[in-house]
């Protein structure tokens, strides 16, 4: 049984541990004032706070979220005691709002038992705010258990590594805990907890200049202790659920001293707090899931998210965070994510009204619209409308470009998201602990990317003990032999471009680069790729990806991707080679499509997803999965493993592994890729697809919805030229020209002079067929 820090650190040692740290305390702009620090309870529950609680759950919009609080701590009112910080908030919740001091009781009792029996645990914010709840209601001996078990886990002036998010880093909780405890212990105990209040204001002061506003990074240290941390501008390099457990603990923080008269900590947050309701927004799904970015798994918003959503929009009637949280359906949430009782305390239900947000977010350096940055995670999101079910016809889609992270293994890098009517193009990897997580999902062959498959490397390797095949693109060795920082900035998203067409139709368009210091790039010390860069336009239904790889040599196999979750469907199948039959075949080049007509965690999805790879004319397609094969890692040649999904999450959200169709290019130096992606119902049928490839241009014709065309290479722009055979008027969409630059455009002997956007796009409308040639304005004139 775990020894409590009560048997083992006495009041001395803790004396010496603040003795030896009190020169962080002198790096503090000020000692924080604590003379006036408040009574129990210090934290939200102002007389005021109790009585709107009372009446809410009376009437009005959050009385039925009050009583599934209730209903749910009646049950842990009667049930065996827990750890579970949630169940003592249900119970603090229920006993205020309902005045009945028995559920205080059993809050309390809960608590002790947590002390006793596991100790405090330093990653929820939740046990300093139960603890200063019931304070009344536990016994001397327990606080003192509590003061030492809390105090145990922190120190002053460390961090465990700058990579953890803020709980993991106890950013927030050091000065939480220290404000919790502060004039109940000795006089070294209470001076280790100013300690712990000034060390993290003086952070919070060094850096609020530059961490909050625009949501800029904080540099290591910071009250932000992540390597180029950005908030919101991309979230949190783990995932969306880190993004929420970070800004949850600065919420905590702020709150907490705020409440206690220390300052007015939220008005200088304002900014960036009020940024990143909106980041939640554009993280979810039409089915209320949450997108999975970076390492990210797929799940509902939960806890910590609806308690900082509830804070900010208490505290500053923020309007998409109202508008979230009163189209929340209390009564029935799944997840259980507000039980925890938060929301019901902070949020001040105020109807905003409709909320309108565009169909398109960039989040770059900064939070730029156009500009290419240098944030860590870089994300582009578009979504045709916000109707939030599983049935609607909105379109959704991801694209990101973010960095390597050594604990992960995050090899992917340029992969895209595509969700209507349930997830169609997916991403199959998910962080979870096991051999799966270190293996298939942290390889960008779980992702849809284009991958470079190094036939030198098809053996096996150990990485934590744990098998898996060197197969796309490099080995993570390859990082951790630089030694410059510059190896783990492996891509950017260079451009982004809202457009819209001259008959008023909206596009978007987007490039990222992997950059030359990714693992990517080399094998065994020899740099094998030159170039690797990804173009994507978006078009209602309607995706046209670009890609384009440059080797510096040998005979790699360069592959593009896309998973499905349900098996796909050739087209015209020409089978050439089957490797492992019903799971493992190579076809001749053709379309195809995944239908996803199911019902799945209580969800019901009826989506159809087609793909047209048009260039390479020869290229090769190879369709992988099926059962033992959801997972399957190889070297190319059919000789690999399946990695074991081994969590019950699979089963429940099917998004994971399952198939996926690589796009086989030949062996060349040079490579682009050109698809043409559809998505739609079943039954309907996408319209076809031709490849346009001229030495200036590849692109592609969508009968009777459009012409997409991009620059070859990115060498100067002073000309390029293409046929089309459509007879309707179509626009038409250049990528790839000169910013800001006039161009005559030449369509069926009519010339007109048109103006490129910020990122060197051009859109007109043209009837064919014909062919277009487009020049330098001052090029054409002579």
């Amino acid at each position: 049984m775990r020894r409590f820090w009560a048997d083992i650190l006495t009041t001395a040692a803790v004396a010496l541990a603040a003795s030896a740290t009190l020169s962080v305390r002198a790096a503090s702009a000020q000692d924080v004032d604590l003379s006036d620090l408040p009574a129990h309870p210090r934290f939200i529950l102002k007389p005021e706070v109790i009585a709107a609680m009372q009446q809410e759950a009376q009437s009005g919009p959050k009385q039925t979220m009050f009583a599934e609080i209730k209903r749910r701590a009646d049950g842990y009112l009667d049930g065996s005691l827990s750890y579970v910080s949630y169940r003592m908030v249900c119970l603090v919740v229920t006993g205020l709002a309902f005045d009945d001091p028995q559920y205080l009781a059993k809050a309390a009792e809960n608590l002790a038992f947590a002390v006793e029996t596991r100790g405090w645990d330093p990653g929820e914010h939740e046990y300093c705010y139960v603890y200063d709840w019931v304070y009344d209601y536990l016994t001397p001996a327990q606080r003192q258990a509590a003061r030492q078990s809390a105090l145990e886990h922190f120190n002053l002036g460390g961090q465990r590594t700058v990579y953890y998010n803020l709980e993991a880093n106890e950013a927030a909780d050091k000065g939480l805990v220290g404000l919790t405890f502060y004039g109940e212990g000795s006089s070294s105990e209470n001076e280790f907890c100013q300690q712990l209040v000034d060390e993290w204001d003086g952070r919070l002061r060094g850096v609020r200049e530059f961490a909050f506003p625009s949501g800029t990074a904080a540099s290591r240290g910071g009250v932000i202790p992540t390597r180029n941390h950005t908030f919101p501008d991309g979230g949190y390099y783990k995932g969306n659920q880190y993004t929420q457990k970070d800004t949850h603990g600065i919420i905590a923080y702020l709150l907490a001293f705020s409440d206690c008269g220390l300052g007015d900590y939220w008005s200088f947050a304002r900014e960036y707090l009020e940024d990143w309701p909106e980041y939640m927004e554009w993280i979810r799904r039409p089915d209320g899931l949450c997108s999975r970015m970076m390492t990210g798994s797929l799940y509902s918003i939960e806890r910590r998210g609806l308690m900082g959503l509830s804070a900010i929009a208490g505290y500053y009637d923020e309007p998409v965070a109202q508008r979230y949280l009163l189209d929340q359906d209390w009564a029935i949430a799944s997840s259980g994510g507000y039980n925890w009782g938060l929301p019901a305390i902070l949020w001040r239900p105020v109807d905003p009204g409709p909320v309108p947000l565009p169909e398109y977010k960039f989040y770059g350096a900064n939070g730029s619209t156009n500009v290419p940055g240098t944030s860590w995670s870089e994300k582009v999101f578009v979504r045709t409308g916000w109707t939030d079910d599983e049935d609607s016809d909105d379109v959704y889609f991801t694209f990101q470009a973010g960095d390597f992270f050594g604990d992960y293994w995050n090899f992917y890098q340029l992969g895209f998201e595509i969700y209507y009517r349930g997830a169609l193009a997916i991403r199959s990897g998910y962080y979870l602990e096991g051999p799966h997580s270190f293996h298939y999902h942290a390889r960008a062959i779980s992702n849809n990317c284009v991958v470079v498959l190094d036939q030198s490397q098809s053996e096996l390797g150990d990485i934590w003990g744990q098998d898996f095949l060197y197969n796309d693109p490099g080995r993570p060795q390859d990082i951790y032999e630089v030694s410059d920082d510059s190896a783990f900035d492996m891509a950017d998203i260079t451009k982004f471009d809202a457009g819209t067409t001259e008959s008023g139709r909206p596009f978007y368009y987007s490039k990222g680069i992997l950059k030359p210091a990714s693992a990517y790039y080399y094998t065994n010390d020899t740099r094998k790729v030159a170039k690797q860069e990804r173009e994507i336009v978006v078009d209602g239904r309607f995706f046209i990806v670009r890609d384009r790889v440059e080797l510096s040599g040998g005979t790699n196999s360069v592959r593009w991707l896309l998973h499905t979750i349900n098996e796909p469907v050739l087209e015209s199948p020409n089978l050439l080679e089957t490797t492992v039959a019903g799971h493992i075949a190579t076809y001749s080049r053709t379309r195809y499509s995944a239908e996803r007509t199911e019902s799945t965690n209580g969800r019901d999805y009826d989506g159809k997803i087609t793909v047209a790879p048009l260039i390479p004319a020869d290229a090769t397609l190879r369709k992988v999965g099926g059962t033992g094969y959801e997972t399957w890692t190889d070297d190319g040649e059919g000789n690999g493993v399946n990695w074991d999904l081994d969590s019950d999450y699979y089963t429940d959200y099917n998004e994971v592994g399952q198939w996926r169709v690589e796009t086989i290019a030949p062996t060349s130096l040079n490579t682009d890729f050109v698809h043409a992606i559809w998505v739609g119902r079943p039954g309907q049928t996408m319209p076809e697809a031709t490849a346009i490839e001229d030495e200036s241009v590849v692109g592609c014709e969508i009968d009777g919805v459009g012409v997409y065309v991009f620059a070859r290479t990115d060498e100067f722009q002073d000309r390029i030229d293409y046929q089309f055979q459509g007879s309707l008027m179509m626009p038409h969409v250049i990528e790839g020209l000169l910013p800001q630059t006039l161009y005559a455009v030449s369509v069926a002997g009519q010339d007109r002079i048109l103006r490129t956007s910020e990122v060197g796009g051009m859109t007109f409308d043209a009837a064919g067929p014909g062919v277009v040639t487009v020049r330098l304005a001052d090029v054409a004139s002579q």
